[in-house]
């Protein structure tokens, strides 16, 4: 009697391990975004925000390390000691609104849109060729 061997599920079916066609999933979603109203759920379902950057800082200038901070965006400023977090609002781009702290964590969130603005919803469906409602 022979011992167990390494026989993954896929070859006992007789098939080979390949990456899966994401082509399919890649049209539903750009058809979905296509349609402002589809697009809009979509993102209300999803979250009306999300965490854009996790910064440590490293210097206590209001630039080094927070360029890709935008006009807006909230940041969360989290001490590396026991203290109290605070809240504030981005109205330069790349500079953080106070002095940082070395050491300290500064949690980036960013507004999610989807406007004429948004890269992710080409105007006039170029995703998919064809423009299924919503006016662009």
């Amino acid at each position: 009697m022979s011992g167990p061997t390494n026989t993954t599920q896929n070859e006992l079916k007789g098939g080979t391990k390949t990456a899966p066609n994401r082509a399919p999933a890649q049209k539903v979603i750009a058809g979905a975004l296509a349609n402002e109203r589809v697009a809009n759920a979509l993102v209300a379902a999803l979250g009306a925000s999300n965490i854009a950057a996790m910064i440590v800082a490293t210097s206590v200038s209001t630039t080094t390390n927070f360029g890709a901070l935008q006009v807006g965006d909230i940041v969360i400023h989290i001490p590396a000691t026991a203290g109290n977090s605070s809240f504030s609002t981005v109205t330069t781009a790349g500079t953080l609104p106070a002095a940082a702290v070395v050491g300290d964590l500064y949690m980036v969130t960013r507004a999610q849109n989807l406007d004429a603005n948004n890269p992710i919803v080409p105007a006039g469906g170029a995703l998919t060729g064809r423009n299924t409602g919503g006016e662009f």
